[in-house]
C-alpha cells in the first residue's frame, strides 16, 4: 500500500490478520457498485454506463490522472520530487511510502483531485 495511516486501536483488534480488513472493504464496496448499476439499469434499462476508470488499462488510468493533476502544478512538483525520489532508492521504505496525515501531504495532495488515485495505480 502506497499510503500509511495510523489505525484506531478498535480496527487493529477486530483485523486479525493483516490486510484482511482492506480487502473485505473493497470486496463490499465491489458488491455495492454492482447492486447500484443492476438497480440503474432495471429502472432505466435504455441507459448504458460508461466503463469504470478501474476496469480500465493502467496506462488509461494513468493518463487521466495526469490530465485531472495539470491544474495543480504544485502538486505535480511533490509527486515528481516523490516519485524522482523512489527511483533513486526503490529499496527503503521512507521512499515507498507516503504518511496521508503528514503536514506535508495535507498541504500540497490532500484536497488534489486524483492525486492519491495516480499513486495507487
Amino acid at each position: 500500500e502506497m499510503f500509511r495511516t495510523e489505525k484506531p486501536q478498535e480496527l487493529q483488534t477486530l483485523q486479525g490478520s493483516a490486510g484482511s480488513n482492506e480487502l473485505s472493504f473493497s470486496c463490499r464496496k465491489a458488491a455495492a457498485l454492482k447492486r447500484s448499476s443492476k438497480k440503474l439499469l432495471s429502472h432505466h434499462p435504455n441507459v448504458k454506463l460508461p466503463p469504470r476508470l478501474e476496469e480500465k488499462s493502467k496506462e488509461e488510468q494513468i493518463l487521466r490522472c495526469c490530465d485531472r493533476l495539470k491544474f495543480y502544478p504544485g502538486a505535480i512538483d511533490t509527486l515528481h520530487k516523490a516519485l524522482t525520489a523512489l527511483e533513486s532508492n526503490p529499496k527503503i521504505e521512507k521512499f515507498r511510502c507516503i504518511d496521508k496525515t503528514s503536514l506535508g501531504f495535507k498541504r500540497s495532495l490532500a484536497n488534489v483531485p486524483s492525486a492519491e488515485q495516480l499513486l495507487r495505480t
